[in-house]
């Protein structure tokens, strides 16, 4: 009787692909064909920024995997969801196409988008492929938003100041951000010029730190204890904001509308976290507290005659510290404020 030399049963199809990388193994093993890699997962892909992949920024893709075996290379593509389509000119670290090595079920690549101010609206994500850049998709990131780059500048707060008197009390200048915070940048105690004539003091208060914050400066006048505490603020403007240059002098109608006043005092340092502040008075009105004049204070022995560029017509900002707005016993603290926000560069 002849024997059956050859594996009973039906003939087998056998893939002719060899196994490499991230290849099924098993499958190959089970001599199957299908793309499915029941045993090789790739579990998220994540970005460290998020949803926003910032355009001159690092953005960390982070692949986790499962059942991969160390040193198998993936691939990934970047495919645009909607905006203009990514090219390699888009970044420069990275590309629209690239590759990774895995380790311990894990791997990662940088994309550093080019800051172009491509698109604020254009949407990509990221897709894990095997074999190729152009293989089997694996997996696919949620969809990313390029965001411009922070807009980068050099934004200050300048302004100058004259407090003559003998019974000049404490200025303060504040930041203070929308979402509530607040940060001293200065106090200034005291007397600072000793005649009516003198030269006007000059500052300048870094915001470099807030870039990117949105908010306004805040000034708050402590009194002295006696009438002699008239201090006058001229020249004053917000460098490098998004809206560019801000006027805030006392000098022009313009710098004059920027500035409003919280009608009565506080007994903290606290910022009035309101919106009752209203239009500041050409005038010396001592109920008034705040005014814009020109020509010296009503006090004498107090306040200058100029404003800071020297003339006797120009405006400035005071506060006017007669009785009733001086104390010798509680602590007062008057304000003013911008009358709005801006996005520091």
């Amino acid at each position: 009787m002849r024997r059956n030399s050859g594996i009973i049963g039906p003939k087998q199809s056998i893939s002719t692909t060899a196994a490499s990388g991230i290849h099924d193994t098993f499958d190959q093993y089970n001599s199957k064909k299908d793309d499915k890699w029941p045993q090789f997962q790739v579990e998220s892909v994540s970005n460290s920024n998020g949803t926003a992949l910032n355009e001159e920024t690092d953005n960390t893709i982070t692949v986790t995997t499962s059942g991969v075996p160390d040193s198998t290379t993936l691939y990934y593509t970047i495919a645009t969801v909607s905006g203009t389509t990514l090219t390699s000119a888009d970044f420069t670290t990275g590309d629209v196409s690239g590759s990774f090595t895995i380790s311990s079920n894990s791997g990662s690549f940088v994309l550093r988008p080019v800051g172009d101010d491509l698109s604020e609206s254009n949407v990509a994500k990221v897709q894990i492929r095997r074999g190729s850049t152009s293989g089997d998709i694996l997996s696919e990131s949620e969809n990313l938003t390029i965001s411009d780059a922070a807009p980068s500048g050099a934004p200050e707060f300048n302004w100058k100041y004259y407090a003559y008197g003998s019974t000049i009390g404490t200025t303060y200048v504040y930041w203070r951000q929308t979402n509530g915070t607040v940060t001293l940048l200065r106090s200034i105690s005291g007397q600072q010029q000793g005649s009516s004539t003198s030269t006007w003091s000059t500052y300048s208060e870094d915001l470099g730190s807030y870039s990117g914050t949105t908010g306004r400066i805040y000034i708050a006048y402590k009194t002295g204890t006696n009438f002699y505490n008239d201090p006058q603020f001229d020249n004053m403007e917000l460098v490098d904001t998004t809206s560019g240059t801000i006027s805030l002098d006392p000098g022009t109608s313009t710098g004059r509308g920027r500035w409003e006043k919280y009608n009565t005092y506080t007994t903290s340092l606290s910022p009035p976290a309101t919106s009752t502040f209203y239009s500041i008075p050409i005038g010396t009105i001592t109920s008034d507290l705040w005014n814009y004049d020109s020509g010296g204070t009503p006090s004498g022995a107090t306040g200058a005659v100029y404003d800071a560029d020297g003339f006797n017509s120009g405006y400035y900002l005071y506060f006017e510290g007669s009785s009733p707005n001086y104390t010798t016993g509680a602590n007062r603290y008057y304000w003013v404020r911008m009358t709005s926000d801006y996005t520091l560069l």
